[in-house]
């Protein structure tokens, strides 16, 4: 009968992926069917490295949820957290690849139930921590320059706005014997103070001193801004720099406290954050100085602080006679010519206040005034604000009337007034100025938790971008160099997708944009929005897709440095990637595409037996492997599982797909940086159930598990029988081991797991090659090349085959 050659046995590396989505009869002559547990060497494949625990006691049998490494910059210091599905945050005890004997580490940080993973976002060495059930938590990290110093050596009480003191915040902030903290002799009045503010919330303030304190004096007191607006002392203090019992500032040390829960964010010195003041119980010496004052903080929930830009009211009522006759005004300009004893000037705000300034003009009252009250508007009746703070002395000069906030302030629309708005009410003890035009400015205050509980967090041009669960579609970007700062002209919301409310589920920096994903919803999908601009008036939007988005944080990766090709040549990008309910989506910017036809039938919803479930995208996940250059994903397939049991990998380079079998399943990854050995970078995994974080890319077995590493090569005939006549395999040779060779025709096995050995023939050979007569007919043939032996590695390079088909047959 008639024969033709259809391969020689001229070996042909091992290179390209399999097509798990059509059936292995429908594949072209050689291609994959199986590739599982290997990476590209382009051309070659090596059996994938195996995974250890990363510590020896789990932390029960909990899932992790995700993991995340806080590396700062300005100062030498990182954290590796886990979030775990009981909604505690652990601290590693050692940095990966180093083992610990014991569990993971510590908690730092516990949360709500039913978290989602997280985002983390770091900006200026402040990590934003967004779960989904708690609000967006910050954390400065212990080793971090307190933002400003200032030394107030005044013999008058420190004032809620103050305008003197020496600002020593460029000499905290860095390392520098040449450029000093001066606290020479202060403490000589009791009013005395050295104040420190800080970004976040702190718990202690660590000393670095150039010069000693001699003197016998203590710290007598710290205190902090309270929520009534009080300077309020901390409670717990200990002064680690006191020496002999009796000497503060006398030895390099840590000063610390409980941190105090009822801390007010303020604006002191033109700065919002958080303030600390230090006050002495004397004198101290004639020269202390101070390097460097770095603090150690809480996780605290975050606030919006004032951006310090004070506001106009709306409008301003002003009392014209005794009848309750207003006479409206713009904040700017408002008259109270001889204004009577008594009679009410009313401020409209836009929000609630607990400050106003007053511009008195050139005509101030000299009289002998005084503010009698400042009330507000609590859903009954005007109510006093309690005490306040008068530093306009009744008008007599310009300046603030600051006071407590209030937490029963309504807004009303107040008798004929078109705004909605908040109001307060002015009264002063005697009549004013004859003549006098004064202009009002607010400070005002928010509750972030108008806005609900954090949803997504991401770092984009010096702002942080946060969504929240409520108006789940926008996002609200901070003022630029203020993270905590979702108010005033420099903050912006922007409204992604087309209009629907679908929630956002992650959000990346992309080139110099924000890229922005949200969840799949109904028939029509998600969508992928990328917003551009360089603050809020110059922010637009540009909708890549109305269908494709993305199931949940851990599911988006962008990478560097992907080769695209064209028609013409070939670019080098940087492409964002998600995981869909749709397949493994990609864009670089301008169109979305999706690139996993190859595995469709993990997507495609009539096979139920590979298709991803519905209701388990919250624990899918998507890493990119910069060591291979390969995309790890896990799916929750099938229609029993719970957690991720199909582990697909995307091949950045040769555009193709593989599988991993783990034997301890994953439920997300990342990428840290070492605390030891050689290598920069480490990859790090977090078991499905067991409360065990891994090294990855670590040892030669799944634990103690063997790695079972194969391909499956498919000859088929295209329905005319094949002839396998002659078979060539080569590999790296190596010092214990063998493959195991089967070949299938339809099915039926011919050759069974036939071992061919690895070790070198002949000393020092470096590669090992076995050739083997065949005489194996069929339409289809299946060649499977396995090592699965436990503590052994594999090096596979190429195969040969010779094949002739009979053409009548």
């Amino acid at each position: 009968m008639p024969t033709r050659e259809l391969t020689n046995a001229k070996t042909v590396p091992f290179q390209g992926g399999v097509n798990t989505y059509v059936d292995p009869a429908l594949l072209p002559f050689g291609a994959y069917s199986e590739a599982q547990n290997i990476r590209p060497l382009r051309p070659g494949f090596i059996k994938r490295p195996g995974q250890i625990k990363q510590h020896s006691t789990a932390d029960s049998t909990n899932k992790v949820l995700n993991m995340y490494q806080f590396r700062k910059s300005e100062v030498d210091e990182k954290h590796f957290y886990a979030q775990m599905s009981d909604g505690d945050v652990l601290e590693a005890t050692n940095d990966p690849p180093a083992v610990t004997s014991g569990v993971f580490g510590s908690e730092v940080y516990s949360g709500g139930a039913n978290q989602i993973p997280a985002s983390w976002t770091v900006i200026n060495d402040i990590l934003i921590h967004s779960n989904g059930v708690d609000q967006h938590i910050s954390y400065g990290g212990n080793t971090s320059y307190v933002t400003k110093a200032v030394v107030w050596a005044e013999t008058t009480a420190l004032t809620d706005v103050p305008d003197k003191g020496h600002d020593y915040s460029v000499e905290v902030g860095v390392d520098d014997s040449t450029k000093l903290v001066i606290l020479d002799s202060l403490g000589t009045n009791a009013n005395n103070t050295l104040a420190v503010m800080t970004p976040v919330p702190a718990k202690s303030f660590t000393f670095d001193l150039q010069t000693l304190n001699a003197n016998t004096v203590t710290l007598s007191s710290v205190k902090y801004r309270k929520n009534d607006n009080t300077f309020t002392a901390v409670s717990g203090l200990s002064d680690g720099t006191e020496t002999g019992g009796d000497t503060t500032m006398g030895v390099d040390g840590t000063v610390s406290f409980t941190a105090p829960s009822d801390i007010m964010g303020t604006n002191m010195w033109g700065i919002s954050g958080y303030w600390y003041f230090f006050y002495f119980s004397g004198a101290m010496d004639s020269e202390v100085e101070v390097n460097t004052i770095k603090y150690d903080s809480t996780w605290e929930p975050i606030v919006n602080l004032w951006d310090g830009v004070a506001i106009f009211p709306v409008e301003v009522w002003v009392e014209a006679d005794a009848a309750s006759k207003y006479s409206v005004y713009a904040a700017a300009s408002v008259q109270l010519d001889a204004l009577a004893s008594g009679r009410k000037i009313l401020l409209f705000c836009t929000d609630p206040v607990d400050g106003i300034y007053i511009d008195v003009g050139a005509n101030p009252t000299t009289a002998a005034t005084s503010l009698t009250a400042v009330k507000y508007f609590n859903g009954t009746a005007f109510a006093d604000v309690g005490t306040e703070n008068d530093y306009t002395s009744g008008m007599a000069n310009s300046g603030w009337i600051t006071f407590p906030r209030q937490a029963t302030v309504q807004a009303l629309q107040f008798e004929t007034s078109r705004f909605y708005s908040f109001v307060y009410e002015l009264t002063f003890s005697a009549e004013l100025a004859a003549t006098m035009n004064v202009e009002f400015q607010v400070r005002p205050y928010f509750d972030i938790d108008d806005l609900g509980k954090s949803q997504t967090s991401c770092a984009w041009k010096d702002r942080v971008s946060y969504s929240f669960n409520r108006y789940g579609q926008f996002a609200y970007i901070s003022a630029a160099g203020l993270p905590l700062g979702l108010n005033g002209d420099d903050f912006g919301i922007v409204e992604a997708g087309d209009g629907r409310s679908n929630k956002i589920v992650a959000q990346r920096r992309f080139h110099n944009e924000l890229m922005v994903w949200q969840e799949e919803k109904g028939v029509e999908g998600g969508c992928i929005t990328l917003f551009e601009g360089l603050n809020p008036f110059t922010y637009g939007k540009l909708l890549l897709s109305s269908k494709i988005g993305a199931m949940n944080n851990k599911c988006v990766e962008i990478v560097d440095g992907v080769t695209v090709s064209t028609q013409s040549d070939e670019q080098i990008k940087t492409l964002a990637f998600s995981l869909s309910r749709y397949g493994l989506a990609v864009t670089d910017g301008s169109i979305v595409d999706l690139v996993s036809d190859d595995i469709h039938n993990h997507f495609d919803t009539t096979n139920t037996t590979d298709c991803i479930r519905r209701g388990y995208e919250s624990e899918m996940w998507l890493k990119y492997d910069s060591i291979y250059k390969v995309l790890r994903l896990g799916l929750v397939t099938g229609t029993s599982a719970t957690v991720p049991n199909t582990f697909p990998i995307y091949d950045l380079i040769d555009r193709v797909w593989y599988f991993d079998k783990i034997e301890q399943e994953l439920s997300c990854i990342e990428e840290v940086e070492a605390g030891s050995g050689d290598v920069i970078t480490v990859y790090v995994g977090g078991g499905v159930d067991d409360g065990t974080i891994y090294n990855l890319n670590s040892g030669l077995n799944d634990v103690s598990t063997a790695i079972s590493s194969l391909v499956t090569l498919e000859l088929d005939g295209t329905g005319e029988a094949v002839t396998l006549w002659d078979l060539i395999v080569r590999c790296k040779a190596q010092a214990a081991g063998s493959l195991k060779l089967t070949i299938k025709a339809n099915s039926i096995a011919k050759v069974s797991d036939k071992l061919l050995s690895m070790v070198a023939e002949i000393t020092n050979q470096t590669i090992r090659r076995h050739r083997m007569n065949l005489n194996v007919q069929d339409p289809h043939i299946s060649i499977t090349i396995k090592h699965d032996t436990v503590s052994e590695t594999a090096h596979f390079f190429d195969l040969g085959v010779n094949t002739t088909q009979w053409t009548l047959r």
